[in-house]
């Protein structure tokens, strides 16, 4: 498993954590998460193209969804953190697919407030898999 996912997913798993508990996730979170992610990426090659592919498919979706209330602040920097450090193969854009179909489910239990952070925690997962077994189309 590469470096960067690594850190994603330990980043996420405390973000889900305090998003669970506190219904917050500090903003030192996602500082942390793009100080040490940034060089890694780096090192492991930027593919610019699918960089910007990925801000540009994630990026209006979030805005639009936080200005009409559908989520958080911490929701929306754990996404746009997530589209630059999860860009290769577009691997961030089917992470909030996922991600947004298991909050379908947990708004069952949640209603509107829903700990997106252990959404998209669970979507990590599932995309890390299945890019594993070679299935994601890109």
């Amino acid at each position: 498993m590469e470096p960067v996912l690594i850190l994603t997913l330990a980043v996420f798993s405390y973000a889900a954590y305090t998003d669970l508990k506190t219904r917050t996730v500090s903003n030192r979170v996602w500082a942390v998460y793009m100080g040490l992610g940034v060089p890694l990426l780096a090192l492991s090659g930027v593919d610019v193209g699918l960089l910007l592919m990925s801000l540009l498919i994630i990026a209006p979706a979030v805005f639009a969804s936080y200005h009409f209330g559908g989520m958080g602040g911490a929701d929306v920097k754990g996404m746009l953190a997530l589209s630059v450090m999860l860009h290769h193969r577009l691997l961030a854009v089917w992470v909030v697919i996922a991600g947004s179909l298991v909050a379908l489910v947990m708004s069952r239990k949640y209603g509107d407030n829903i700990p997106f952070m252990v959404a998209l925690l669970v979507g990590i997962v599932l995309g890390a898999v299945l890019d594993a077994l070679g299935v994601l189309p890109f």
